[in-house]
């Protein structure tokens, strides 16, 4: 059996690594053959010439999906350097035409963050064909890796626990308002006393490390327990229970646009003092310099001011 240091890499098709790491990402073959829009099959055989040139099987398969061995894990760090240093070259190299460009940018951030940036960038991007975003979650907890390893080019939200060598920039600042039924006794009346006597939804932001974190706990504070009757992690999910039930999110509020307004709902200052944040991008210092992220950041930051007050 070889170790990892006697395999030689430039025997190994470039295509081959960049399967490697689609798998390490996705946990499965599948998945990743979708992402490198290539057959399974042709993947299934890919990943068995890599086992075969590296001498081990690379991943298993557990109850989560694909997970590396451990000879998989240290190839993996080899290879993720491997394709960072041929992307950062290519991109060093060729100048950023978005007309031209053929370039996927991925954003991570809630479901609100995701919303805000999407359909400003598609009114922006929609004349540069090669250009395209995906958008996903991610725990606030991996953000900072993700961003490091290049799986995520920016991440958008309030995250004041990212630290090290990532780069942010405020967009706007954010604040707080309770959204209802227009019918709901709170609507009518916006008072201390019906905002304690009625029943809430809270959103969560544990699992994001976000700065909404703070007004969930002065909530779970102020309100009986009784009171808070549901809680969630998604921000339209909340609204969409809204429609039909007397409950109240107190949520931020400039993020969501005109959204309660379209679906029939209020939206009122809150009766109690909240604390607003910044709303920020982030990226790795490593893409600081990258054209095409540059030219991403600028669309962004350019293309929100104008969605906030179209």
């Amino acid at each position: 059996m070889r170790y990892i240091h006697e395999v030689n890499f430039r025997k190994l098709d470039f295509r081959l690594l960049e399967l490697f790491q689609a798998i390490r990402q996705c946990k499965s073959v599948s998945d990743a053959a979708l992402l490198l829009e290539i057959p399974q099959p042709t993947a299934s055989r890919g990943l068995a010439k890599l086992r075969e040139a590296l001498g081990d099987e690379l991943f298993v398969r557990t109850a989560t999906g694909m997970e590396p061995t451990m000879r998989g894990i240290e190839a993996g760090e080899i290879i993720e350097e491997i394709l960072r240093l041929a992307n950062q070259l290519e991109t060093e190299t060729k100048p950023f035409e978005p007309g031209s460009a053929d370039r996927e940018f991925v954003i991570a951030g809630s479901d609100v963050g995701q919303w805000v940036v999407m359909t400003p960038f598609y009114q922006k991007a929609q004349r540069y064909p090669g250009i395209r975003l995906r958008t996903i979650s991610v725990p606030g907890s991996d953000l900072a890796r993700v961003l490091e390893n290049g799986d995520v080019d920016l991440a958008l939200g309030p995250y004041p626990s990212l630290l090290g060598n990532i780069k942010e920039q405020t967009l706007y600042a954010e604040h707080y308002h309770c959204i209802c039924r227009s019918g709901h006794p709170f609507a009518q009346e916006p008072t201390v006393e019906n905002f304690l006597a009625s029943d809430h939804i809270v959103a969560i932001g544990r699992a994001t490390a976000h700065a909404h974190r703070e007004t969930e706990v002065l909530l779970r504070k102020i309100l009986a327990p009784h009171r808070i009757r549901m809680i969630g992690e998604s921000y339209f999910v909340a609204l969409a229970t809204l429609i039909e039930t007397d409950l109240i999110f107190t949520t931020p509020a400039r993020g969501l646009g005109h959204v309660p307004e379209r679906l029939g709902l209020v939206s009122i200052p809150p009766p109690i003092e909240l604390p607003g944040f910044s709303v920020k991008q982030y990226w790795h210092m490593r893409n600081d310099e990258d054209e095409g992220h540059k030219w991403l950041r600028g669309l962004i930051r350019e293309s929100l001011p104008q969605w906030f007050h179209g």
